[in-house]
């Protein structure tokens, strides 16, 4: 995967993120990952990955953390 598509990605997590930290609450078990005071580390980390010619390391993460609020947003949101 190239940079460009990993910075794609990472904007589309960036937009779920943000909405799931809104609406996170502990006692969720990644209620701190999905954070403000996750943010910096989660978004901050992955792009600080991806400008340091790592992009394809970022993608994990990215990922990972782009399911976790993902799962969080469809069980929480009613359909």
């Amino acid at each position: 995967m190239g940079k460009l598509r990993v910075e794609y990605n990472l904007a589309a997590f960036t937009e779920i993120f943000d909405f799931a930290k809104e609406i996170i609450k502990p006692p969720h078990r990644f209620a701190s990952d999905i954070s403000e005071v996750g943010r910096p580390i989660s978004i901050g980390g992955s792009r600080e990955f991806i400008d340091s010619g790592y992009h394809r390391e970022a993608v994990y993460w990215i990922v990972v953390t782009y399911s976790r609020c993902r799962d969080f947003a469809l069980r929480r949101v009613p359909r």
